[in-house]
């Protein structure tokens, strides 16, 4: 019995390499066409000034450093909200900024 002939084992390495390349060729090209910021906009392009105290992040995004007063009776307070209105549209966000903070007992209620 003969056996049929079979391809190289190169051959997909080659192609693998070849479609590799192709790939990288694209996509220096995309990054070729983006322009920057400088010649998308001009020379004239204004810069976004930074709000004093870190902006405005939302209404339900709370920011705590550990120099904020009654940080407890905030979580509490929103822990009481947040207690029956596991998917309810108004949620929270509690950051905390790098620091120690004691004697906080944040109760989640929910995994």
């Amino acid at each position: 019995m003969h056996a049929p002939p079979t391809a190289p084992r190169s051959a997909p390495r080659r192609h693998r390499r070849s479609k590799a390349l192709g790939f990288a060729a694209l996509a220096v090209s995309l990054l070729m066409a983006v322009p920057t910021a400088q010649t998308a906009f001009g020379e004239e392009s204004q810069q976004v000034q930074a709000v004093p105290g870190g902006g405005d992040l939302g209404p339900n995004v709370h920011v705590f450093d550990p120099s904020t007063p009654d940080i407890q009776g905030k979580v509490d307070e929103i822990f009481k909200k947040q207690e029956s209105a596991q998917f309810g549209l108004d949620r929270y966000a509690l950051l905390f900024k790098p620091g120690t903070y004691d004697n906080i007992n944040a109760q989640i209620g929910f995994y």
